[in-house]
């Protein structure tokens, strides 16, 4: 290769990498959102292995249909654990499912997912803890 092609590879390199990057970014989070929200709209159908494979974007879409009709109030802790799985951390009598949130984003400040308090082995409170700063 010569210097001559060198030289103009470089200078097309230091030209157009700082407007093209940006634009590249912002190409993949639109269209890495876009199909998120296409992949996960469906919030009515629940599969207990989907769900039971851990925190995922699965979860987040399912959560307000487990809420309402999957899991409730005086269900035994069995029960539970049959249909959702271990849980993915507990604290006393209070149970934790993680979701992650579909879509991309460079940083993401968002956390919680599906709580179940239980008093006696029964539940007690199914509540969404989900929060985004």
């Amino acid at each position: 290769m010569s210097k001559q092609k060198v030289k103009i590879f470089f200078f097309y390199l230091i030209v157009f990498l700082p407007f093209g990057l940006p634009i590249v970014f912002i190409g993949y989070t639109y269209l890495s959102t876009e199909v998120d929200s296409y992949l996960y709209s469906d919030s009515s159908n629940f599969n207990s292995e989907k769900w039971k494979e851990g925190p995922s974007k699965y979860r987040y879409s399912v959560l307000s249909h487990i809420i309402a009709q999957v899991v409730r109030k005086n269900m035994s802790q069995k029960e539970v654990l049959k249909k959702l799985g271990k849980p993915d951390s507990t604290n006393n009598n209070s149970w934790q499912y993680e979701t992650i949130r579909p879509g991309y984003r460079l940083i993401d400040f968002s956390g919680g997912g599906l709580q179940i308090t239980f008093s006696q082995n029964k539940i007690l409170e199914i509540k969404d803890n989900t929060w985004v700063d």
